[in-house]
């Protein structure tokens, strides 16, 4: 199911010349504090439909899941010699402030 998301998207993303046109032109607001704040520019909408969470109680199967994804140095060199701008694939392991480092 992920490697259908994850392609379906990409076939998406080759329709733009730069990765850059995958984001709107104009930053928001992320946040804002006082003098301090911090913009973004977010992905074009059509773009959105492919994010994943995964979630469960047992925090091994999440693993399993998020963390099968290749490490940048586990990719062959071959995809990236051209130096050239490139998207990327995000994971991000959240922890529940009660069980940190579970």
């Amino acid at each position: 199911m992920l490697a259908c998301i994850i392609v379906g998207r990409a076939k998406l993303l080759l329709e733009y010349n730069s990765p850059e046109d995958a984001f709107a032109s104009m930053a928001v607001d992320a946040w804002k504090n006082g003098d301090n704040s911090q913009k973004y520019y977010p992905l074009e909408k059509h773009l959105e439909k492919f994010c994943v969470v995964v979630a469960s109680s047992n925090n091994g199967a999440v693993e399993n899941v998020s963390m099968g994804f290749p490490k940048a140095d586990e990719v062959d060199q071959v995809w990236g010699a051209n130096d050239s701008p490139s998207w990327t694939l995000r994971v991000i392991c959240l922890e529940t402030k009660a069980r940190p480092g579970a």
